[in-house]
């Protein structure tokens, strides 16, 4: 009688590049280790195998390579001959480095959340986000999804919009009537989902002028990193009390640095919402430091940045060199990756040889032989596509 036991040599890979290892033992009742035994594997959750079986060697050990390209658990059943079995439980993780995903696995699902409601009648628009994944739970990128609405809401900037790299994308719903709006969303193959916004009078409250407890102020560049001489950076500058309320009439004084002015008067009032903009102008590239102060003595500050005319700023010629980097280490794992992958499936080819008659062994051997080129070649089309991809990214960002 044998006994079979399975560990796992390599486990929590990438799916769709790196395999995880399991290593069968085979030992007899003595506890010594038997060569020559067929270990046969099989596996759930779509992992596989570039053939299934290999045999024990002189320690009584061999290995296979399991492969997936479904995150999550899988579990690998191992059966010697003569029926004895053991099972162990791999994991397969995403890529976090992965360009986009765009082709889904399966059907897709359509989700709708709405982030913001119940704003106001013609004025603040209500957002509603909606996700894509497919069968496995992936967010899909590039997907076209388009809204339509009832109760007069309507749409700016039109009623289409296309999910980014998390699978997501938002719209702005705008309504001069009040109550609710029945929001549904289409993908272009049917798959569609809907949910309800509300929209709220104006209730016509007037300017809270008259803070409770402390103020604080707060900033918030609203245009940053302008050329220099040419366009201004615009700061915002809000003024809440202790409550949240948003505070008018408040006069806030700015001042600025490293060479940066204003065109007009340096102090401004704010509105009812509590919040007021100024442009900065600036003859130097770099970075200025701007200072608010409230007349109760309150103060905030921010830093700006203005970009010599016709180039780039240092930062952003750094983040573009970042960026190039970071492709390049990204192909370079790539390659590395299905490397490793090929490795793994030519030493696995060289053991699944089982058959005793060299008929049934090379028949034995084609078939096993094709499944790795099959293999061989859908890797070298994932990684072209998943380099093309990652330049593509690139090259939007930058152009």
């Amino acid at each position: 009688m044998y006994t079979l036991t399975l560990s796992l040599s390599t486990n929590n890979q990438i799916v769709g590049k790196i395999a995880d290892v399991v290593e069968a033992k085979v030992v007899d009742e003595a506890g010594s280790a038997v060569a020559g035994q067929v270990v046969k594997f099989s596996a759930d959750n779509n992992a596989y195998f570039l053939g299934n079986a290999v045999t024990t060697g002189s320690n009584g050990t061999n290995t296979i390579s399991v492969f997936s390209h479904t995150v999550g658990n899988s579990t690998v059943t191992a059966k010697l001959v003569d029926g004895t079995s053991a099972t162990v439980v791999v994991t397969f993780i995403a890529d976090p480095g992965l360009p986009p995903v765009t082709t889904p696995v399966g059907a897709l699902t359509l989700i709708l959340n709405v982030s913001t409601n119940n704003q106001i009648v013609g004025k603040i628009a209500d957002v509603v986000e909606a996700k894509v994944v497919d069968s496995t739970g992936v967010a899909i990128a590039k997907q076209s999804v388009s809204f339509s609405v009832d109760n007069g809401a309507y749409f700016l900037d039109g009623n289409k919009v296309i999910t980014g790299s998390n699978g997501t994308a938002n719209i702005l719903i705008y309504s001069n009537t009040v109550g609710d709006s029945a929001v549904s969303a289409t993908l272009t193959d049917g798959t569609s989902a809907n949910t309800v916004i509300s929209f709220v009078a104006d209730t016509g409250t007037p300017p809270v002028v008259n803070p409770t407890g402390k103020m604080t102020l707060t900033l918030d560049a609203s245009v940053n990193h302008q050329i220099v001489s040419s366009t201004p950076d615009v700061v915002e500058a809000k003024v809440i009390d202790e409550t949240g309320a948003a505070i008018a009439e408040q006069v806030v004084s700015f001042s600025v640095d490293n060479g940066a002015y204003f065109i007009d008067s340096n102090k401004m009032k704010t509105q009812s919402n509590g919040t007021t903009s100024i442009a900065i102008f600036s003859d130097t590239a770099g970075d200025a430091t701007v200072n608010a102060t409230l007349t109760d003595g309150t103060a905030a500050k921010l830093v700006i940045g203005f970009v010599a005319s016709g180039g780039d700023s240092g930062t952003e010629l750094a983040a573009f060199k970042a960026d190039v980097s970071t492709f390049i280490t990204y192909v370079q794992q790539a390659f590395t990756s299905l490397e490793q992958n090929v490795g793994s499936a030519l030493l696995q080819l060289s053991t699944s040889v089982t058959a005793e008659d060299v008929p049934s062994a090379w028949t034995q051997f084609e078939t096993n032989a094709k499944s790795f080129e099959t293999y061989f070649q859908q890797g070298m089309v994932a990684l072209g596509q998943n380099v093309d991809a990652a330049f593509l990214q690139l090259k939007q960002k930058y152009q």
